[in-house]
């Protein structure tokens, strides 16, 4: 704190690509989280359940159930990315075959 502090001007532009980086790096370190630098789009399952927005318990059901595809590398298992995403495609439940609850009641007109 003894030390004086020589401020030299620097131009804005410099100065907000100095700060976007700082911050990302910031960002990247505190989230924990891997860039998307992996090949083929490969997440982790604890990145998959975040993705989802499950719980790991309810992704590893899911994917007994062949919902999900998981790949197993080692002792790895990871998840493509884009099939995760895809399997989030909205879907009529009253339309699927096989849904147990039936069709969707029609409205019966007032008397």
């Amino acid at each position: 704190m003894n030390e004086p502090y020589i401020l030299f001007p620097v131009p804005i532009s410099e100065l907000k690509t100095l700060i976007h980086e700082t911050l990302t790096e910031c960002l990247a370190a505190a989230s924990g989280h891997k860039s998307d630098d992996s090949p083929d789009g490969f997440i982790s399952r604890e990145e998959a359940a975040d993705l989802l927005h499950i719980s790991y318990q309810t992704l590893a059901k899911r994917t007994q159930s062949g919902e999900f595809v998981a790949y197993r590398i080692g002792s790895r298992v990871l998840y493509k990315r884009p099939e995760l995403i895809a399997a989030l495609a909205p879907t009529n439940r009253f339309t699927v075959p096989g849904n147990k609850r039936g069709p969707k009641p029609k409205l019966r007109a007032a008397a």
